[in-house]
């Protein structure tokens, strides 16, 4: 899912709706383009007025603009414009976990190469990367810990006590056709924990 939004919408359709809701006569479809792009943009900016790698760094933002925005100068954007950090944040994906308040971000900023074909800039052709896992809270979002690889996902809550549930995440980080990294993570609070580390080659895990 996009950043700014709960669907799985392609790139850059958010920016399409938006200036056609600023500019209906120019993209035509005026009252329907004007009610779905208006519904999309309230919804942006309600994350942001509403809305924390390594396991166990923390840090405090008071808006998802904010939080994009120290996300492009850690990845070294060389243009951190208002408008850039708008499409980082329409280019990222955002898996919610509402159980826990969770929210895991792939950042991703395209661009066209050759065509229709777009190219990942923080990421390349591996797909490897950053990824940030924060907290919702009322003041906004709360950075738990930063993973890295090409892919990450939730393997699922693990019980710590009779009152305390862990959420377990797994990363894997692209080598070549045969080989990849595994590291494993747990939640603690508000803090990222790392489980273990390892390697599967040509489908045997190496220690």
């Amino acid at each position: 899912m996009h950043a700014l939004t709960s669907g799985t919408a392609g790139r850059g359709m958010l920016r399409y709706l938006v200036a056609a809701a600023a500019d209906p006569f120019r993209y035509g479809y005026r009252e329907q383009t004007m009610k779905i792009g208006l519904g999309i943009l309230l919804f942006a900016l309600s994350l942001c007025v509403n809305s924390q790698a390594t396991a166990g760094g923390t840090k405090d933002f008071a808006s998802w603009r904010a939080f994009f925005t120290e996300v492009a100068k850690e990845v070294d954007i060389l243009e951190q414009t208002p408008d850039r950090i708008f499409d980082l944040a329409t280019d990222s994906d955002v898996e919610n976990y509402p159980d826990d308040l969770l929210v895991l971000v792939r950042p991703n900023l395209y661009s066209l190469i050759q065509g229709p074909m777009l190219y990942n800039q923080l990421r390349g052709t591996s797909n490897n990367g950053p990824f940030y896992l924060l907290k919702r809270t009322g003041k906004g979002l709360h950075l738990i810990g930063r993973m890295e690889g090409n892919q990450c996902k939730s393997t699922g809550m693990i019980s710590r006590g009779k009152e305390s549930s862990h959420r377990m995440f797994e990363c894997t980080w692209h080598n070549s056709a045969a080989s990849y990294n595994v590291a494993r993570y747990e939640t603690d609070g508000d803090t990222l924990k790392h489980v273990e580390s390892f390697t599967i080659e040509d489908g045997k895990r190496k220690p």
